[in-house]
């Protein structure tokens, strides 16, 4: 029986040039503006796939209002063929609409972004974000504020 994938956290800080596995796990958080953050990245097994050997493409997952990121990522457990990355909102919560967070979500997901850049094995042209809820909306508001041209997708 296939093992199931485990879930890690994300350190936002890595050596350049290091691979992103399903083995890796970090402690480190998200620290900005005083806010503690951290990320669950799941990494497909690539073995004896078309992905073998390649680059992976990325899905960042926003979780809604008062869920978690692991919530999230369990929306979108079936996507295999991608590095699946769920950062948790401060407080279960994003900084939009009508919500009390005020952590800069938008600076957080350039940092992920940013952060990809130092793994071999990550597509950093390819990055898709997909958001429930209120997330959905910082997904938007993301698409308004970024000029980045790696984000292909946003999925609402």
């Amino acid at each position: 029986p296939p093992p199931p994938p485990p879930l890690f956290f994300l350190m936002i800080r890595r050596p350049p040039r290091s691979t992103l596995d399903r083995s890796s796990a970090a402690s480190d958080v998200y620290k900005r503006q005083g806010y503690d953050r951290t990320a669950q990245v799941l990494v497909p097994n690539t073995t004896g796939t078309a992905l073998a050997g390649k680059k992976i493409p990325v899905l960042i997952v926003l979780h809604d209002t008062n869920e978690t990121q692991g919530q999230g990522i369990a929306k979108v457990n079936w996507v295999n063929d991608r590095i699946l990355i769920a950062p948790q909102g401060y407080g279960n919560e994003w900084n939009v609409g009508y919500q009390t967070s005020k952590a800069n979500d938008v600076a957080l997901i350039d940092s992920i972004i940013a952060s990809l850049d130092g793994y071999d094995n990550v597509d950093t042209r390819e990055i898709a974000i997909v958001g429930f809820g209120n997330g959905a909306q910082l997904a938007l508001q993301y698409s308004n504020y970024t000029q980045n041209a790696s984000v292909k997708h946003i999925i609402t």
